[in-house]
């Protein structure tokens, strides 16, 4: 008994968290995921009680905090981030992974705070600035992101992402010069270093292709060599973007005016999403040529993306009376009357883009979203009938009817639940059918197929944030408040649109309240 006492005494907490730490370190490519969280949930208990090698906490918990975030565990990953803030006083880097993940959360706000925070403790992280400017940019304070930006390049003037984010403030600015001069600098501080980590390789070919779409409409052969400098192991959203722009080049090159010229390079950069260059190379054709249809539509289409909402109005109403018969012009219009509240006019030019063209049916999912802006759900479902009508086979157009039925609560039992197995026969593999089929059986009081539709929408695709919040209610309507509250939280986590986010939040804080 005597010596038993002994030993355990020797087996200390200390001892044993070290060996924990000791085990993580040596051996973590062969555990268990989970055991990244079990660390982060043991941490407080076990630091609160124990005197901790500070170094090894550390460096287990940025072992669990980057397993957690790759696994899109970001709830836990924010926890470990900040628990090694907390271990490390002066390292900015673990509140910028925080401001990051917050980032790609779409929470602006809370992005900001983290950046501050990392800034408090280093004001020369140039990471952290970037990160600011990108809040900033996306909060649409354009000359706040501006400025960090700049101060960012002050403090790592070889940072390739603050360069594009200082090119694109430039180019909405109107400084075109000014844009490709911070680009080129750029390049060329890379090109003149040792290999490129896999990053800093897509921004140099986002570099290369912003530049082009800058040259492109004063110097088409520096513009061609621009894009040709695009390796073709770029990101495939650039690839496209330069392949539609080699195009335009081709296609101006051949042109019979200047306008057609300038019209070809303006529509490829509007595919790319380059609003402020497009709007300029369209604005000078439509200079050229003030009654070409498609140069004033798509002017009025790129104005309307920038949030220009009087010139979008007036370039897009002239288009429909330019080409009355041209059905895009008209579902273009009517997209803009519909965000901006026009209910009534939005479905006068969607009901006749739809009677257009008969083989798209676009125009009539538009229609639908209009109607239930109004509140007419019996049109909005008639719309969304003729759509599947007009393309059977089409998943995507299912899915809209099935959704509509399911956020609308409009005959759920009988004609949603019917339109759910409907897409469910024409793809049972596909995890979004599954899942919806899922929830408009627990909408519909079936408990039991919806738990087999809803598990098996998360055997096909893990991952899938709305299973996830679906699962929480069907967790709820049991009573199963741990199983719901996990389940919301996973759904936080995996939510890429910020559109389910903020009604699992909402769940997460009644349940809370409640409890």
């Amino acid at each position: 008994m005597f010596v038993w006492r002994i030993v355990a005494r020797a087996i200390t907490l200390r001892f044993m968290f070290d060996l924990l730490v000791r085990v993580l370190i040596h051996v973590r490519p062969r555990l268990s995921s989970v055991l990244a969280l079990v660390v982060v949930a043991l941490h407080p208990m076990l630091i609160s009680r124990a005197t901790l090698p500070p170094q090894d906490a550390v460096t287990m918990l940025w072992q669990a905090a980057e397993e957690l975030r790759a696994l899109r565990s970001y709830t836990g990953a924010i926890q470990a981030y900040e628990r090694i803030a907390a271990l490390s006083p002066t390292d900015p880097a673990p509140l910028v992974a925080v401001g990051y993940i917050y980032l790609a959360q779409q929470e602006w706000l809370l992005a900001t705070d983290a950046f501050n925070r990392a800034l408090a403790r280093r004001i020369d992280f140039g990471s952290a600035w970037t990160g600011l400017a990108s809040a900033s940019w996306a909060r649409g304070d354009l000359h706040a992101a501006v400025t960090q930006w700049q101060t960012a390049l002050e403090y790592q003037p070889d940072m390739m992402q603050a360069r594009l984010g200082l090119a694109l403030g430039f180019i909405y600015e109107g400084q075109l010069h000014e844009a490709a001069t911070t680009l080129a600098a750029g390049v060329a501080m890379l090109q003149s270093g040792a290999s490129l980590p896999i990053e800093q390789s897509g921004a140099m070919a986002s570099a290369y292709l912003l530049r082009g779409a800058i040259l492109a409409l004063e110097s088409p052969v520096e513009a061609r060599r621009e894009l040709s400098l695009i390796a073709d192991n770029a990101p495939q959203e650039t690839l496209v973007a330069r392949n539609h722009l080699v195009e335009a080049l081709d296609r101006a090159a051949a042109a019979d005016t200047p306008a057609q010229a300038t019209k070809y390079i303006g529509l490829a950069i509007m595919k790319a999403e380059l609003w402020p260059l497009a709007r300029l190379a369209l604005m000078r054709a439509y200079s050229l040529q003030p009654d070409d249809a498609e140069t004033v539509a798509s002017l009025g289409y790129v104005e309307a993306m920038m949030g220009l909402d009087r010139p979008a109005w007036e370039h897009l109403s002239t288009a429909v009376v330019l080409r009355p018969q041209w059905s895009l012009a008209r579902l273009w219009l009517g997209r803009y009357c519909l965000q901006n509240g026009l209910l009534y006019l939005s479905i006068a030019q969607l009901r006749m883009a739809s009677a257009l063209e008969l083989s798209d049916t676009t125009a009539l999912l538009e229609l639908s979203r209009a109607y239930v802006s109004l509140g007419n759900y019996a049109q909005a479902e008639q719309a969304l009938l003729a759509a599947v009508e007009r393309a059977p086979y089409d998943l995507d157009v299912r899915l809209a009817l099935v959704n509509f039925y399911a956020d609308s609560l409009w005959h759920v039992a009988d004609r949603g639940l019917a339109a759910a197995k409907s897409a469910a026969e024409m793809a049972p593999q596909d995890a979004r059918v599954r899942d919806m089929l899922g929830w408009m059986y627990l909408l519909a009081g079936d408990m039991d197929q919806a738990r087999l539709h809803l598990f098996s929408a998360l055997a096909l695709k893990p991952d899938q944030a709305s299973t996830y919040y679906h699962l929480g209610k069907f967790y709820l309507a049991l009573g199963f408040q741990d199983h719901a509250r996990t389940a919301f939280c996973r759904a936080v986590d995996l939510d890429s649109t910020g559109q389910l986010r903020p009604r699992a939040l909402r769940s997460l804080t009644q349940l809370n309240q409640t409890s």
